[in-house]
């Protein structure tokens, strides 16, 4: 998943968010001052490295959602409102902790269960419970796995995690309160 860098500093380009971590970014445009930008992982900006992360977050909830959902086709996904939902990593300075677990709590309830819906078009309120536990241990193995390369002690280390823990806190609060209110979507 790449996210577009619009007003960070001097560096244009995108970053790439993937569920191993954070990754370098792609330079699109040099810097003209002697203060050159490589654009490898090691000189991104703190910031740039902290929307990474937190971009990462987002897209291990959604692989786990996906996953959850029966691995629905792509196309299912983007009938389900898959483009809708992501439009929000497309501005980067709106990616705080706060957000970031709204919009992964409003991706899961919103095009993920859509999909869900979709692949499992008999699915019973059983399912549902069972979809639900599926999300949340994708998510937390997701997240151990973006916790690894964290080891580090340095001062964007122990941001970074703070800002998933943050995250992971919102998700588990608000994850199961929006999941009763489709619930009621289904007959008992």
């Amino acid at each position: 998943m790449e996210i577009p860098i619009h007003k960070y500093g001097n560096l244009t380009g995108t970053l790439r968010a993937q569920t191993n971590g954070i990754v370098s970014s792609k330079k699109s445009q040099e810097k003209q001052d002697s203060n050159t930008f490589p654009g490898d992982s090691a000189t991104l900006s703190f910031d740039a490295k902290l929307l990474t992360a937190r971009a990462s977050v987002a897209r291990v909830a959604f692989e786990a959602g996906e996953k959850a959902a029966g691995e629905p086709t792509e196309e299912m996904l983007l009938t389900a409102g898959k483009e809708q939902a992501l439009e929000f990593m497309q501005f980067p300075a709106e990616l705080t902790p706060m957000n970031t677990a709204n919009h992964i709590v409003g991706g899961i309830t919103g095009y993920i269960y859509n999909a869900f819906r979709l692949n499992n078009p008999q699915a019973i309120k059983e399912d549902l419970a069972e979809f639900q536990k599926a999300v949340l241990e994708g998510f937390e193995e997701g997240l151990q796995e973006l916790r690894k390369p964290l080891t580090d002690e340095t001062t964007l280390n122990f941001v970074i995690l703070e800002d998933i823990r943050e995250i992971e806190q919102i998700v588990r609060k608000q994850l199961p309160i929006s999941f009763e209110q489709v619930e009621g979507q289904f007959e008992a």
